[in-house]
Formats: structure tokens, C-alpha cells, sequence
């Protein structure tokens, strides 16, 4: 099974990301845990790590809070490069992906959702 993230605007989409299978997603999370929370999942970054992977929101009010926690972590992981064999499932760097997704649902006041 896949998991989509994306904003809405009513009935129209305005960002999404597929990011794989729940599985891809638990090892990118595992991943950011041992190389920069030394292996305490939500030690930096609560927003992104602490969130259930299940159908649900990020709030706008979290968006917020996740775009900041994703431009630190796309700073440590190599701003440009892709950190570790993570993308989306159109090869795009997953970091990147989740923060236009994060920067889109700020700018417009609106939750990510889970899919």
C-alpha cells in the first residue's frame, strides 16, 4: 500500500507527493533517527518523526512547525543532495518533496494529509 501526502483547496489539489509504500517511509524515518536524532526518534525532530504514517493531518499550525524541522534537516543532510537512496516514487529527493509539500500547505493555511 502506498502512502500520498497532499494539500487541498477545497475539491482542488494543490501539492502531492507519493512516497512510496509505508515501509519506504519507516526506513527514511529510521534513517533521520540514527543518523541525526542519535537514535531517538522525535529528539529533533518531533514534527516529522512523531506523527503517525496513518490516514490523519498535519495541521497548518504543524506544517509550520515541519517546514523548519525539514530546512534543518536538508542543511545537515547536504542541502542539493539526496540524502541516502530516499525519494519519491518519481525519483525526486524526499526531503525536497516533503518540504514544497509543508511550504505549500503554510502558505496557504492549509493541512497535509495522509492518503
Amino acid at each position: 500500500m502506498s502512502l500520498y501526502l497532499c494539500v487541498f483547496d477545497g475539491p482542488r489539489e494543490l501539492a502531492g507527493a507519493d512516497l512510496g509504500s509505508y515501509a519506504d517511509f519507516g526506513a527514511f524515518r529510521r534513517a533521520v533517527a540514527e543518523r541525526f536524532e542519535a537514535g531517538e526518534p522525535g529528539a529533533r525532530f518531533p514534527t516529522l518523526m512523531r506523527h503517525s504514517d496513518c490516514e490523519g493531518e498535519w495541521t497548518p499550525a504543524e506544517c509550520a512547525l515541519l517546514a523548519a524541522e525539514l530546512a534543518a534537516l536538508a542543511g545537515e543532510a547536504g542541502a542539493g543532495a539526496p540524502f541516502g537512496p530516499f525519494t519519491d516514487v518519481d525519483g525526486e529527493d524526499l526531503i525536497g518533496r516533503l518540504r514544497e509539500l509543508a511550504e505549500a500547505a503554510r502558505r496557504h493555511d492549509l493541512p497535509i494529509l495522509f492518503q
